[in-house]
């Protein structure tokens, strides 16, 4: 007996497992189907996305246009587009028949081709400029940011969009790619794709168990209705337990009358106790609803037609009508039929779970991924806001206007650039990271920190009472932020330049509170200046100087209005000009003579200097040709060199192109470089200094003295000349120790078997002296 016992227990608890397991299926499979609905649901805007990235992608490189795989690869973008759209609309005309496993594969699959995609992009033989990269990596990442999240509802169709994207990226880097940095690179992509992967699959765990408690929800119901249909004249069995379910549930007979209704539902719509009543029609009821919870101005009859008609339109115990009510909450009514003569509504809120993904999306377009701060969008809204604060309170005629005082402070990190070229992409993440812990925990409370730019903040204070104390606090910020960073075993130290904007004293409008600071910022990093500007109403004039000065360059280029001028260059022993320099010289039509100084360095900010360069280089190597054919002595060309060219890996075939063009032998060009490139000695600009003096090119160090201390370069890199800095030449004449330095220098010069250049020689005393 105990055996026999035994054998039966395990008969019921075997049937029971199998009664488990497919239940466990049955609820999988309607998870499922809902993960499949929210998917389809974003087609439309993942694919919107996805065109506007492409136009961009066109726009931006509508010039370079000119190879079939561009256009093989948008129209293959297109085609997998038009699939998508194809696909949603059929499934939408078809939801009721679908088998949700088949269509989840094939809506992966699309996303699969998408990233391959989007990932084979970078095989497309093409020039970029930097400008245009960096807007198309912009599109781009936020595109996958959009696609990872739009696709979270099942981890099969987000990975299939983000593994091609990394593997073809990784994989093109590694084989194809000669840049330097092309691991660090590949190890930042994978990493992006691993933290949208993650967050994509904590929004899946959210959706996943929300959906859960739906389902449970509905399996209740479903258990409300085989007890309905057994005996449906009987309703207090179930009447319980329909009132402690969390879905507001009510039942209709074939009249559309209703029958029976639990707590949820007085409760979810906020209708006192005793307003329903048994025997109200459906429309009665729905008007009762919505007049109860929409507390405004409506067609509540219009209203009520329009959403029963939505109900008995459904055919699909499995389908959803959707229902806002008045304060912003979405429930979703799910409707059953019992046997054709009997409704069931049951309506279940679903604010939280749409109001979670909503705060996910807008978290990642209001914060920087690497910092975590505020990013310029969130900026704007806060000084907006505080603004428009301050602006009411300072309409009350009794108010205290002295006591309002708000300071909008835009600092950047100087040299970031020298570290992510030197260091690589992942040093310079690191530093901005440690510099916006740093500023964190130094900022009060109150203070609003945000990360506008890869290397600039900002920040908006009330917490001082006038600008001495917003002076005496960045100070202190600047000191925390130059203190060492270890960079993997490199000791790097960061300075900052600042703008500072007062409110309501330089203005109250918040946009122009903001563009402010950004002019007096521009300020400070322009070499020379101080390293903290407040501004002042003159400086926007300056600015618009500057722009059109720029304006002006850049048109001047274009129309080759800029002119060379030759200095020479005398031996002291034979009295013969021995070369000369190149001095690149301005004549406005309408301004007339422009100073050098007023130009070349905006030219060098601006980057204009390189097509300059590339203009009048060769016009100087043509000129020295021309002097030779001309019968005169051949003398060197002396060319100054902006350090912008020594970033560029085609710098070098631009000097033997020039020098092929006019026919020039190399060892009578001379380009004069200054002691921070040679400082740097990175291998890219060690190389192009080797490879110009294995051409035969001269190379000279421009205005030696006023820069590094380190003599070793001169022993290790092919220099050939040193020029003294003009300030020397002039002040040896008044000034004991300059003219011990220019000896010094002379003597230092002719140790190395170097040649030594004195610049600027105005007066017979200052030749005796040479």
């Amino acid at each position: 007996m105990l055996y026999d016992l035994g054998q039966g227990d395990y008969k019921i608890d075997h049937r029971d497992r199998l009664v488990k397991r497919s239940e466990t299926r049955s609820q999988n499979g309607k998870i499922l189907l809902e993960q499949l609905r929210i998917l389809f649901s974003y087609i439309v805007p993942s694919v919107a996305s996805s065109l506007i990235v492409m136009l961009a992608y066109i726009w931006v490189y509508n010039d370079l246009f000119t190879s079939n795989a561009q256009y093989y690869w948008v129209s293959v973008m297109v085609l997998i587009s038009l699939a998508r759209i194809s696909l949603y609309l059929f499934v939408s005309k078809n939801d009721h028949a679908i088998n949700p496993r088949k269509y989840l594969y094939i809506y992966a699959f699309l996303m699969f081709l998408s990233g391959c995609i989007w990932g084979a992009m970078v095989y497309i033989p093409i020039e970029v400029v930097d400008n245009q990269f960096m807007i198309l990596t912009v599109l781009v990442l936020g595109l996958a940011c959009i696609s990872t999240i739009s696709s979270s509802a099942h981890p099969l169709v987000s990975g299939s969009f983000l593994l091609p994207i990394a593997i073809l990226v990784a994989q093109y880097l590694i084989y194809t790619s000669e840049e330097e940095y092309k691991y660090i690179i590949v190890i930042g992509t994978v990493a992006f794709c691993a933290a949208a992967g993650l967050t994509s699959h904590s929004i899946h765990k959210m959706i996943v168990n929300a959906l859960n408690l739906q389902t449970s929800n509905v399996s209740l119901m479903d258990g409300v209705v085989e007890i309905a249909k057994q005996n449906q004249k009987s309703y207090e069995g179930y009447q319980t337990l329909l009132d402690n379910l969390g879905a507001g549930a009510a039942m209709f007979d074939k009249n559309n009358k209703v029958i029976s209704w639990n707590k949820s539902f007085e409760n979810i719509f906020n209708i006192p106790a005793g307003l329903i009543k048994k025997g109200m029609t459906l429309k009665e009821l729905t008007r009762k609803v919505i007049k109860q919870s929409w507390q405004n101005n409506i067609d509540v009859n219009h209203a009520a037609d329009e959403h029963i008609r939505e109900i008995l339109s459904e055919v699909d115990d499995n389908n959803m009508v959707k229902l806002v009510l008045a304060d912003g909450r979405n429930l979703y009514c799910r409707v059953m039929r019992i046997n054709d003569d009997q409704l069931i509504l049951n309506y279940t809120d679903v604010t939280s779970l749409e109001q979670a993904r909503k705060d996910d999306v807008i978290h990642v377009l209001q914060h920087d991924s690497l910092t975590g701060l505020p990013n310029k969008v969130l900026h704007k809204k806060e000084v907006k806001q505080r603004v428009d604060e301050y602006n009411r309170i300072l309409q009350n005629p009794e108010d205290d206007k002295t006591k309002h005082f708000m300071g909008l402070i835009h600092f950047g990190l100087n040299s970031l650039d020298e570290i992510y070229d030197y260091l690589g992409l992942n040093a310079g993440d690191m530093v901005v990271a440690e510099i916006a812990e740093r500023c964190k925990k130094f900022i009060a409370e109150g203070v609003h920190l945000s990360h506008v730019r890869y290397d600039e903040f900002h920040i908006i204070t009330q917490a001082e009472e006038d600008l001495d104390q917003i002076l005496s606090m960045i100070e202190r910020l600047a000191q925390i932020i130059s203190e060492p960073i270890d960079v993997n075993g490199n000791s790097v130290t960061v300075t900052v330049s600042v703008g500072i904007s007062i409110y309501p004293e330089h203005t109250e409008q918040a946009e122009i509170l903001t563009r402010n600071a950004k002019i007096a910022f521009n300020k400070a990093k322009i070499p020379n200046e101080e390293n903290i500007i407040i501004y002042d109403h003159g400086m926007h004039s300056e600015i618009m100087q500057r722009s059109n000065l720029l304006f002006d360059i850049r048109d001047s280029i274009k129309k080759s209005e800029f002119l060379l001028h030759y200095q020479p260059q005398i031996d002291l022993k034979t009295k013969q000009i021995a070369g000369v320099e190149a001095l690149l010289r301005w004549h406005h039509p309408e301004k007339g003579w422009i100073e050098p100084d007023a130009f070349i360095p905006l030219a060098e900010h601006t980057k204009q200097i390189i097509p300059l360069t590339e203009q009048f280089l060769p016009e100087a190597c043509y000129q020295a040709k021309k002097w030779q054919v001309m019968g005169l002595p051949p003398v060197k060309m002396s060319v100054n060199i902006s350090p912008s060219h020594f970033h560029d890996k085609g710098f070098t075939k631009f000097i033997q192109k020039s020098l092929d063009d006019a026919q020039l032998e190399p060892e009578y060009l001379e380009l004069e470089i200054t002691e921070g490139v040679i400082m740097s000695q990175t291998e890219d600009i060690i190389k192009i200094l080797h490879d110009l003096s294995q051409m035969g090119v001269q190379l000279s160090i421009d205005d030696f003295g006023t820069g590094y201390s380190s003599l070793s370069y001169l022993r290790s890199l092919p220099v050939d000349k040193l020029k003294i800095d003009q300030a020397f030449i002039t002040d040896m004449s008044k000034d004991k120790s300059a003219l011990s330095l220019v000896e010094a220098i002379i003597r230092l010069g002719h140790s190395f078997n170097l040649n030594v250049i004195a610049e600027g020689v105005e007066t017979e005393e200052q030749l005796n002296k040479l």
